[in-house]
């Protein structure tokens, strides 16, 4: 039972035990293990390699005969008796004794089928060549096709890692070798095929200390094989490389991809093709986590490169799988493509660097697309609101006050300031018989998570409110008549101003004082921390959002509480995420340089989302449809899930604001006490971010049959809800407006741009 106990790790042998048969004390030797030793296996086929070297030496006899090769190797053997001819050969890791040709007659017959591929005189090349594999999944099966070959004299090997049964699926070999270290693996491979190749282990892989003497003990090498997993070793083989001028391969096992740098002809050229320059180099080395490594792997595949089934996996990493995929096909693939480049290195018949692709799905295709079951898409309607402006003209009244320019640019410039879902600022203002009319641009907001238009009433309400707190800082009264065109629904409001103080109806002055941090309410998505927030700050913020008569706060202080309702919105993110519909509304919304936000004026700048590099290279691969496409066949999507949690468990506190009805007036009314409350607790110091996916689907399946909701999502949807209510108690049959989070921490920008006035006001 001890011996069943031997780690399979402690075997580190791989050089075989060589006996010349013509030699006494050599065959003294071998007649020593076969007495000593106890099972060894004898496998003597001389007598067949002198026959295929016979009929090698003599290509001209067209049928050559079991007779004619006697007759040759008798002549050949000149009475010398077979077993002592040639060499014996002695694997003690598998008590194996093989009785062969000796060295240069057995090149002979062994690289007999390579000619002339492969010329005699470019076989002497080759095996005066020195190569280097880092890393044996991919490196495995480029040792193994150069080994076949005889692409080179001298390998050397490199891997820390030992073989594991998940490696079986790409890596050729028996169980027997699980737990042996992957470089005495293949280094065994190679000498069972060919005892007279050169190889040399490095089993603790290749590292800042060994590098030095990977490339350079028993002279320089001719080309490097890159095919580790290690970030940091990747690019520091190249820099080395780069050093000693030599040349690196390095093939991805994805859609054929290889890349070749001439190093030795190109020692300025940059690593990778340049595709890392953006990224700090020394950073690499403290990068544990697939996750942290994201980024980096992707500049260095490419996310263009990449299939989509291999961007989609890079997504699942941590959640349905522990590492990228790779195929027994295509590491076979690419093991004889690298090799095949290396020899045209060492060959000098190829001189250039670049990136290849040979993609065997495209070159071998069908050539017309046989029909794919489509998922399942629910047409969304937009309702009966149409985008067409109200003939509306505005209330007739004499009073009103005629506003100067610089007023009227100050009113504008404190209504654009409203926050709207994904900053679309679906409005257009309209000045009319002395009144600021307030229009829905139907064709701004979005059509699937923005259900019923709830959303934009809300920021409605908020750009409302903001235009009244400035008015009354310019000492005008503001009279509001919400949905004025009872014919049209688009025409949102009329706002009339006034110089005179005693006009009825008016609105009242008890939150004037928040016009002077009006101008710095903001949405902050850093993540933050879940420092308590003092219960007077809470009853303050409650007490301006419940200013509106009808509207309530909800809030979840409980960390518990808050997890349970992570858990929901993550869910309801990656639904998002996963539907095609809401997934082209949120990505149209994405501006992914503070160029492209200040040009378009709209849209969620990525930089302002708190994300890490990791989550927005993510973010990055999810902009492909069919990436996430290929997701929710796998029933995967988790990433999205996370995100979600990730931020909600940062959470001070979360917020629910409803109403007693689901109507537009109640919704922009509540818009009114949103920003109220919003803007408080910006002057406090509390965070608010908002969170609404999830109740915007809630409303889809509560109040509108279901639109626009795949059976899948509704089974779903209608599986959390009860869930949701229980965190939520006091909410009964009211209307849920708008879901938020609090939490305590600093600004994280940059500020999202707002359209100009003349993009949005018709004078």
């Amino acid at each position: 039972m001890d011996q069943l106990r031997k780690k399979a790790s402690d075997q580190l042998d791989f050089e075989p035990q060589i006996f010349k048969a013509n030699n006494e004390e050599d065959r003294k030797a071998v007649e020593n293990i076969l007495n000593k030793i106890e099972g060894v296996n004898v496998f003597d086929e001389l007598l067949g390699q002198l026959q295929e070297l016979a009929k090698s030496r003599n290509p001209k006899i067209e049928k050559f005969t079991v007779q004619d090769a006697t007759t040759w190797i008798d002549a050949h053997l000149s009475g010398s008796d077979l077993s002592h001819y040639g060499v014996y050969v002695y694997y003690p890791w598998s008590k194996r004794l093989l009785h062969i040709l000796d060295k240069e007659e057995f090149i002979e017959v062994r690289t007999n089928r390579n000619r002339n591929k492969i010329t005699l005189e470019e076989s002497k090349v080759l095996a005066t060549k020195k190569v280097g594999v880092i890393g044996l999944s991919v490196g495995q099966s480029v040792s193994m096709t150069l080994a076949m070959e005889r692409g080179f004299g001298e390998i050397r090997l490199a891997d820390f890692d030992l073989l594991e049964l998940t490696n079986l699926n790409r890596i050729r070999t028996g169980l027997q070798n699980l737990g042996i270290s992957k470089v005495i693996s293949v280094a065994r491979e190679i000498k069972e095929m060919d005892p007279y190749l050169n190889v040399t282990a490095f089993t603790e892989g290749v590292t800042e200390e060994n590098i030095d003497r990977f490339y350079t003990e028993g002279g320089l090498l001719d080309a490097v094989v890159d095919e580790c997993d290690g970030l940091y070793i990747k690019i520091l083989c190249r820099i080395k490389a780069k050093e000693y001028r030599i040349p690196v391969l390095m093939e991805a096992s994805d859609r054929g991809t290889l890349d070749v740098e001439r190093f030795d002809l190109e020692p300025d050229r940059p690593i990778l093709h340049g595709y890392i320059d953006h990224l700090d180099f020394s950073a690499a080395k403290g990068l544990v986590t697939n996750e942290e490594k994201l980024p980096y792997l992707l500049s260095i595949a490419g996310i263009d490169v990449l299939s989509e089934k291999m961007k989609a996996s890079m997504l699942e990493i941590g959640q349905t799988l522990t590492t990228w995929p790779q195929l027994a096909s295509a590491v076979t693939f690419g093991g004889g493509m690298t090799a095949d480049v290396c020899r045209r290195i060492f060959l000098n018949t190829y001189t250039e660097s670049g990136r290849y692709n040979v993609d065997l799905e495209e070159l071998i295709g069908n050539k017309s697309v046989a029909a794919e079951e489509e998922e399942e898409i629910v047409k969304v309607e937009t309702d009966v609101l149409q985008n067409i402006r109200s003939n509306y003209e505005g209330k007739q009244d004499r009073q009103k006050a005629v506003l100067t320019e610089n007023e009227l640019d100050l009113i504008l410039k404190s209504a654009i300031q409203a926050p709207s879902g994904g900053n679309t600022q679906p409005w257009q203002w309209e000045l009319k018989n002395n009144s600021l009319l307030l229009h829905h641009a139907v064709d701004l907001s979005t059509q699937f998570l923005d259900y019923k238009h709830r959303g934009a009433y809300i920021s409605f309400g908020c750009a409302i409110e903001n235009v009244v707190l400035q008015a009354h800082s310019l000492g005008l009264e503001v009279l509001v008549q919400e949905f004025p065109d009872a014919q049209n629904l688009t025409m949102i409001a009329e706002l009339s101003f006034y110089r005179e103080k005693d006009v009825t109806g008016v609105e009242s002055h008890d939150f004037d004082e928040l016009n002077e941090f009006q101008g710095k309410r903001c949405t902050n998505r850093k993540i933050g921390n879940p420092v308590k927030i003092e219960s007077e700050k809470l009853e303050l913020f409650r007490s301006h959002i419940e200013s509106v008569e009808g509207t309530k706060l909800h809030l979840l202080e409980r960390a518990e509480d808050i997890a349970k309702l992570g858990e929901l919105v993550g869910i309801a993110e990656r639904m998002l995420f996963t539907n095609q519909v809401s997934h082209k509304e949120f990505m149209n919304e994405v501006r992914w340089t503070r160029e492209e936000a200040k040009s378009t004026r709209t849209g969620i700048e990525i930089a302002s989302l708190d994300f890490n590099l990791s989550e927005i290279t993510g973010f990055k691969l999810a902009r492909n449809w069919e990436v996430v496409k290929q997701l929710k066949k796998w029933n995967g999507g988790g990433a999205f899930e996370k995100m979600g949690r990730k931020c909600i468990n940062a959470s001070s506190a979360m917020g629910l604001v409803s109403v007693p009805h689901y109507t537009e007036l109640e919704y922009l009314r509540a818009g009114r006490g949103i920003q109220r409350g919003w803007i408080k607790a910006n002057e406090m110091g509390i965070s608010l971010q908002p969170m609404s996916a999830l109740i915007f689907l809630f409303a889809r399946l509560t109040k509108g049959d279901c639109e626009g909701l795949t059976q899948k999502m509704k089974d779903e949807l209608e599986a959390i809800r009860p869930v949701y209510q229980k965190l939520f108690p006091g909410l009964g049959d009211r209307a849920e407006v708008f879901l938020f989070r609090l939490h305590v921490g600093k600004f994280h920008g940059p500020l999202s741009y707002r359209k100009f006035k003349e993009e949005v006001f018709v004078g």
